[in-house]
């Protein structure tokens, strides 16, 4: 679960104060007559714990105050306690509610003075390596970008032509009656025709009226005109054909 990043290593915090130190403490540097060698991190807001000094006979407060934690931490075989010893490695996050790398070692040479020594305290986290914690939330994906609309808007968007819309029924009738009113009005200026062997007068624009009104094609104007000129002597051969008793020569007697 740690490979996984489910679960990561935890650090521990704790608070430590420091005697005076001795008088009789004699270092080149000031801050190890406290009891340890600090150096800035890499962050430039916190100071590392380098090395400590581990012998109680130096009497420095560092190690009179490891040695009491040691002894603290493990009472028996059946009691022990998580100890606050300082070690090597830890990180002092503040010195005297001072939490500035430059600050933080101007307050342990100050309290380190032999002529007047003062009493220090400390903030330090560790690192604890049996001990997990799970890991902070990952942040939510962002959503997705919508689509940019083109600058002229839809409208501006192309789109396919409309097909042709197909007349109806209603426009249909309304386009012929309209072409037959346009016949008769132009068959008005046309002069009417009179034509041999009819009684009436025909006139030519009726043709075109009645072609447009009806929607099948009528006969044409030369079988009118055949219809029309039928005389006496047709009629005449029409109704004898029908009755069967014209023959040859009395076909001849009608033509003469």
């Amino acid at each position: 679960m740690r490979m996984r990043g489910d679960l990561r290593g935890t650090s521990a915090r704790f608070r430590v104060q420091l005697d005076k130190p001795s008088p009789a403490t004699i270092y080149s540097d000031p801050i190890s007559r406290i009891g340890m060698e600090v150096k800035r991190h890499d962050s430039k807001a916190r100071l590392i714990v380098n090395d400590v000094d581990e012998n109680p006979r130096q009497r420095t407060p560092v190690a009179q105050w490891n040695t009491a934690e040691e002894r603290q931490a493990d009472r028996g075989d059946e009691e022990q306690h998580a100890s606050l010893a300082i070690k090597p490695g830890d990180r002092i996050k503040a010195v005297n509610e001072l939490n500035s790398a430059t600050l933080m070692l101007s307050e342990l040479q100050e309290a380190a003075k032999p002529e007047e020594p003062r009493p220090v305290n400390l903030e330090v986290s560790r690192d604890i390596s049996n001990v997990l914690a799970p890991s902070p939330p990952k942040p939510k994906a962002s959503a997705s970008v919508p689509a940019l609309i083109p600058e002229g808007g839809p409208s501006s968007m192309s789109r396919p032509p409309k097909p042709p819309r197909s007349p109806a029924r209603g426009d249909r009738g309304r386009s012929v009656t309209e072409s037959g009113w346009r016949a008769s009005s132009r068959s008005k200026d046309l002069p009417s025709v009179q034509l041999p062997g009819m009684p009436m007068q025909w006139d030519a624009g009726m043709d075109l009226q009645l072609r447009s009104r009806n929607a099948s094609p009528g006969p044409s104007l030369a079988a009118k005109r055949r219809a029309v000129s039928v005389g006496s002597f047709e009629r005449q051969v029409t109704r004898s054909s029908s009755q069967g008793a014209l023959s040859s020569a009395g076909f001849h007697a009608l033509r003469s």
